[in-house]
């Protein structure tokens, strides 16, 4: 089906970034973007949308991430307002703009809150938290990261949050190292996780983690 083909083409998208290939992640989301216009899978195009801004910004391209923006139109949809929505915030916090992304943020939290999508709102979240600390409002910043947290049960953050929401792993290492998290999800979750932080809690002291442990895509 459109949607099992638009998963699998995201996915060898990511795969494709993960490993700095960005032309060729460009290329299969072009392909899947022809497909998808034809088909009115408005929610898949609104993905596309954002794993393209996400390419652009990667590679410090704003002005190719806005011409996205505007190739995909600035129309608001209501069962659309996550992905289109979390593309324009991602520009507006690359742009230094973090009033203008905080204050979309808070909606998209209280929308993704009254529909009771929880993966929606932990993403939300965590991107209020990356957008805060990147305005060095630390405060703010562990705040919402340790929201978030609770809304995983603290089992914490998954690869695809990790993946869609810029800076989080400095943020939330940040906040580790800081000793600023409630309550720190299982040793077993930080192995797991480990070229994504670089480091782990239960081994080493959080207070004394370097800079230069951190991993950042």
């Amino acid at each position: 089906s459109t949607s099992i083909v638009a998963i699998v083409r995201s996915v060898a998208a990511r795969l494709k970034c993960a490993t700095e290939k960005y032309g060729d992640a460009l290329r299969l989301l072009d392909y899947l973007h022809s497909v998808l216009e034809s088909s009115n899978c408005q929610r898949l195009l609104a993905r596309v949308c954002f794993e393209k801004v996400r390419i652009h910004l990667l590679q410090e391209q704003p002005a190719r991430a806005l011409a996205v923006l505007a190739e995909f139109g600035q129309k608001e949809r209501d069962e659309l307002w996550e992905d289109f929505a979390l593309s324009r915030v991602a520009v507006l916090i690359h742009r230094g703009s973090f009033d203008a992304a905080a204050g979309q943020l808070q909606q998209l939290c209280e929308q993704a809150e009254a529909a009771g999508d929880v993966y929606g709102q932990i993403r939300v979240e965590a991107t209020l938290a990356t957008c805060h600390w990147q305005a060095r409002d630390e405060e703010s910043a562990f705040y919402w990261i340790n929201h978030a947290l609770t809304l995983t049960e603290n089992r914490g953050f998954s690869r695809a949050v990790f993946d869609d929401v810029f800076g989080l792993p400095k943020t939330f290492a940040a906040a580790i190292r800081r000793s600023r998290i409630t309550q720190l999800p299982s040793q077993e979750y930080f192995q797991r996780f480990q070229d994504v932080l670089a480091f782990d809690p239960y081994k080493e002291p959080s207070n004394a983690q370097p800079e230069s442990l951190l991993t950042q895509r």
